[in-house]
């Protein structure tokens, strides 16, 4: 018998477990701290941002990205606000992490 091989696609109920990182104003070494301090908790970690921020949010990702923590998937939509009675479309990030591990090589 033929064996096949399926590719895991992953959702968000499948980070229930995992820490979330809201990116806004702060310097953007402070989510980089925090999500390498999130990692050494648990192993998956989103990372959501919206607006202006966006920029940010991949920043940061991108810096901890190693051999040792990769990104999953990013999800980009928008987002409705209902701010006064007025209605807002801005758009928004999820960047999914997660930190496996590697066999050493002794």
């Amino acid at each position: 018998m033929k064996e096949e091989k399926k590719e895991k696609k992953f959702s968000s109920s499948d980070f229930q477990e995992r820490s979330n990182i809201f990116v806004g104003r702060k310097p953007l070494m402070n989510y980089t701290t925090g999500i390498l301090e999130s990692f050494k908790l648990k192993k998956d970690l989103c990372i959501k941002a919206r607006g202006r921020f966006i920029y940010k949010a991949i920043q940061s990702a991108l810096y901890v990205k190693s051999d040792d923590i990769i990104i999953i998937k990013s999800i980009i939509q928008y987002s409705t606000l209902r701010i006064n009675d007025k209605i807002f479309h801005t758009p928004s990030i999820e960047i999914f992490m997660r930190k496996i591990n590697k066999p050493s090589n002794k």
